[in-house]
């Protein structure tokens, strides 16, 4: 019985990321899903995880701080049902941050965020880059059996403060290549983190100048 769920449960996750990853998408972000029990029966599920590493540096590449913590599925569950359902084809990623509160981000002023004040890194292939200095276009997405890993770094354009980290790729037409489905971004955010907060460590404090990298790794378990 122990192997059957098993066996049903690696089905399951081999469908997920073959799905995903044929089609050049990530998939899903997160702490955990709840488990479905049906009636009768045990509990079985599948967790999805988020971990993200922030590493700052200096100009002369010497490590200031690295801060490790989970992340939580926004609008993620959405674009994985539209993905598998064959209602959409998936565009390029994209990763954003800023600070919370009344902080400075490290991209205070600049041009070319999505939102006032973020900071973007996309990949270099997106149709949709601001070229502005708020906006790095180093992203690279690296898939592995069930993980998939991003990671893009940017630099600093003021002192301030990382207190909030996501993640967001875009969903094409059904009638879009996806050789030719290359926006990055748009529609909801696919995971998000706010730190400061129960279970997260402090926001992480930037000086103006200083290299940031941000990676986020999404597994199966």
């Amino acid at each position: 019985m122990k192997a059957a769920r098993g066996i049903r449960r690696a089905a399951v996750r081999s469908f997920l990321v073959a799905a995903m990853f044929g089609a050049a998408v990530p998939i899903a972000s997160a702490q955990e899903a709840q488990a479905a029990r049906p009636a009768g029966g045990p509990q079985v599920g599948i967790t999805v995880h988020g971990r993200w590493v922030v590493e700052v540096r200096n100009p002369d590449g010497t490590l200031a701080s690295r801060t490790e913590f989970n992340n939580a599925l926004a609008g993620g569950a959405q674009h994985i049902v539209a993905l598998l359902g064959k209602q959409g084809v998936a565009g390029r990623w994209v990763l954003y941050f800023s600070s919370t509160g009344s902080d400075l981000s490290p991209c205070q002023g600049g041009t070319g965020g999505t939102f006032p004040n973020w900071c973007r890194i996309i990949d270099s292939l997106a149709s949709n880059p601001n070229n502005g200095n708020a906006e790095s276009k180093d992203l690279v997405v690296t898939p592995a059996g069930t993980s998939l890993s991003l990671t893009g770094t940017i630099t600093a354009l003021s002192n301030g403060v990382i207190g909030r980290v996501a993640t967001g790729f875009a969903v094409c037409t059904t009638s879009t290549p996806i050789a030719n489905c290359n926006v990055a971004g748009g529609g909801p955010l696919f995971s998000d983190a706010s730190l400061g907060f129960a279970g997260k460590p402090a926001p992480v404090p930037v000086v103006a100048g200083q290299i940031i990298k941000l990676t986020v790794t999404f597994t199966f378990s």
